[in-house]
């Protein structure tokens, strides 16, 4: 490679190591954008130069004339219609998602209220939940603001998360299609040959057999193919139930239900929620190196495998502590402690089938790693 090409190459690869992660998943626009700017650099280039060869400092002068990288990313950051902080065109998603929120934090607070509404004056669990709800949606609208935020910084629009509205068209084009054919059969002259109907059923058969042959490979193919990537609607999803629960565990809203717990259980959630906190933490880190970031997503999807053995410790500790499980809130206050025989065995198994659940994850998330961004 000439050193004219290389500064060329360089060049572009810088434009493209900084380019929006909403571009990198669509590679053939990316590809198109590096290619348009690789020609204008070899004609401006030709213009400063005055021939079809330009020099290695015409060429620099042509990257110099044309701008650095970063300005150039920037045109490709400003897709959406500036709106306070959040684009116009994620707003819609945006209050989506704080609806989910909000929604979320009702019913955390109002399963809460129903432990308590046998034992807590009506006035207090009302206060209760209006404080709980409030709080909890405070923090919510931080957590997913903040994304948001991010998000229309980057570019991102809604049709960037997703081809759900496209494959759904599909599905109902492809039934129209059947519902007519199926019509036409039905119209046809009811003297037609009962032969000719024979075979036409059994050619329509055989039809939607091989079309439904084609479905399940496709979606097998789609299946293997959404398993060797991440969505960033996955991450977003993670971090906003993570952070959210998490920090309600830590923080502990329901106090009224205090006195009808262990101190030692409601240490083992404050912990347990630091972990599931730090968990949502961890997918908005995800979220932030970029989902097309293959090595990053690699490495990070390693973390996330190493960092789910902090439950296997938690889970053992509670099955080894039987006593202080509060399983009288779940039996009406008729028994106080886990009595030996069929409730022992029961919880001892659910513990048991958590385990095995943390171990096919851990697994999964290693595979996962393993196989990441392989297109076969």
């Amino acid at each position: 490679m000439s050193l004219e090409d290389q500064n060329i190459s360089d060049f572009i690869n810088e434009v493209k190591s900084k380019l929006p992660e909403w571009l990198r998943t669509k590679p053939d626009e990316m590809d198109n954008i590096l290619f348009d700017l690789k020609q204008q650099i070899r004609i401006k280039a030709e213009q400063i130069s005055g021939n079809d060869e330009p020099d290695s400092n015409a060429i620099k002068q042509a990257i110099y004339q044309i701008g650095p990288a970063n300005e150039i990313v920037k045109l490709y950051k400003k897709r959406g219609t500036p709106k306070v902080y959040i684009t116009q065109e994620l707003w819609d998603l945006y209050l989506r998602s704080l609806l989910f929120s909000l929604l979320l934090v009702v019913v955390i607070n109002f399963l809460t209220l129903i432990f308590q509404i046998l034992f807590v004056p009506w006035y207090e669990l009302l206060g209760s939940f209006i404080s709980g709800s409030y709080i909890g949606f405070l923090i919510a609208t931080i957590v997913v603001t903040g994304i948001f935020v991010y998000l229309s910084m980057e570019g991102y629009l809604p049709e960037d998360f997703g081809d759900l509205p496209r494959y759904l068209g599909i599905m109902l084009q492809r039934e129209t299609k059947r519902e007519i054919k199926a019509n036409e059969v039905y119209q046809e002259p009811i003297k037609s040959d009962a032969r000719i109907k024979l075979d036409e059923a059994k050619a329509t058969v055989k039809e939607e057999f091989a079309e439904a042959k084609e479905k399940v490979r496709e979606a097998k193919e789609k299946a293997k193919k959404d398993f060797r990537r991440i969505k960033v609607s996955d991450l977003i999803a993670g971090t906003i139930l993570g952070t959210i629960f998490g920090i309600v565990l830590i923080i502990q809203p329901f106090y009224s239900l205090h006195p009808y717990f262990e101190t030692e259980f409601l240490d083992w959630l404050r912990i347990f929620g630091l972990i599931i906190f730090i968990g949502g933490l961890i997918d908005l880190v995800r979220l932030a190196i970029g989902v097309n970031n293959i090595i990053g997503q690699k490495i990070s999807l390693f973390v996330v495998a190493i960092y789910n053995i902090s439950f296997f410790p938690m889970i053992l500790y509670l099955i080894n502590r039987p006593d202080i499980f509060p399983i009288y809130l779940l039996s009406g206050f008729q028994i106080t402690t886990i009595s030996p025989g069929i409730t022992m065995d029961i919880y001892m198994w659910v513990g048991v089938a958590i385990l095995i659940i943390l171990v096919i994850s851990i697994f999964v998330n290693v595979y996962k790693a393993v196989r990441l961004g392989e297109e076969k």
